[in-house]
């Protein structure tokens, strides 16, 4: 029941097996591609079901065409897979229910919706169903997008504007993979990271309308923007916009870290990305001293603490590969 590979891409269909055979077959390459589920079909005899699963770096791009089913993500289901994923799902074309964290979204073409594998999760197809899902180590988007976690379980129109231009390149991602060589693959999935999250980034910051939340999103603007600012730093933050630093951290309180925490995340990450160019000619500390940091011992024990390897080791997997 393997994939069949082309081009670096695994093409797989039901129409290989006899009719009695589909389901549970599709449930055994569903379980493979897309972590472990418990399914239920809809029709009594037969089903329709093709995938495409292509590497992309770290990440996974999975496109899916089936017939409608169900399917829960339990305890036990979840149990059965080590790592740690977001689920960056884009409707094609059909219709899909999903429930996460209590919360039921109506999924149509051009929906965007993220869910998180360690999490419970059931969906149900009303129809036939063509969608891709991208999936994404939890650390990694969380790298670059801190609050990815205030977005999962909800649906997104992605039919206009940003959200328009990101779901057209994860719907063609998979078409193009094939073609390009690792370091290739490795650039589009770091560059595919950075514009989902400017995208999500933007949609955070609509979602939360609740008060205070539209200065939070003005700070967190003002920080990404000041980031190569070494001086930088919750009483700075105050000054700026006028308001105690008791508040600046109250406003804070909601995210996953503090201010100054905040800001040492996205400075690494910034760092992160510019040691990941191939063609970077800056050394390891000009790197870090443009984004804030004033002593390079301090940067690389942060940056190993963050990623788990040092700067240097990090450059030179990313120049082997």
């Amino acid at each position: 029941m393997d994939l069949v590979y082309e081009s670096g891409m695994g093409k797989w269909s039901t129409q290989q097996y006899r009719v009695n055979e589909r389901f549970d077959a599709w449930q055994a390459m569903l379980n493979e591609s897309h972590l472990s589920w418990s399914l239920e079909k809809r029709q009594p005899q037969g089903f329709f079901g093709k995938l495409e699963v292509t590497p992309l770096g770290n990440l996974k791009v999975v496109r899916c065409i089936c017939e409608p089913c169900s399917g829960d993500r339990r305890p036990i289901e979840i149990g059965n897979d080590n790592a740690a994923f977001y689920g960056l799902l884009l409707i094609i074309s059909g219709h899909e229910d999903v429930v996460s964290r209590g919360k039921s979204a109506i999924l149509g073409p051009g929906s965007f919706y993220i869910w998180d594998s360690t999490e419970r999760t059931s969906f149900y197809l009303h129809s036939n169903i063509h969608k891709v899902t991208l999936f994404v180590p939890q650390d990694r988007l969380r790298s670059a997008l801190p609050n990815v976690d205030n977005l999962v379980g909800v649906a997104i129109d992605w039919q206009n504007g940003l959200g328009a231009v990101t779901g057209s390149l994860l719907s063609n991602l998979s078409s193009h993979i094939g073609y390009m060589n690792a370091r290739q693959g490795y650039i589009l999935a770091e560059n595919t990271i950075d514009l989902i999250s400017s995208c999500l980034w933007d949609k955070h910051s609509q979602l939360n309308d609740k008060p205070g939340m539209d200065l939070l999103a003005r700070i967190k603007d003002y920080i990404e923007i000041n980031l190569e600012d070494a001086d930088l730093d919750p009483p700075a933050l105050a000054c700026r916009f006028g308001i105690s630093v008791r508040y600046l951290h109250l406003l804070f309180e909601e995210e996953c870290f503090s201010v100054s925490r905040w800001i040492m995340e996205r400075r690494l990450e910034r760092c992160r990305r510019e040691l990941s160019k191939v063609n970077q000619n800056k050394s390891i500390t000009e790197i870090a001293f443009c984004w804030g940091f004033t002593d390079s011992a301090h940067f690389s024990r942060s940056f190993k603490h963050r990623y788990g390897i040092s700067p240097k080791t990090f450059r030179g997997q990313i120049i082997k590969n």
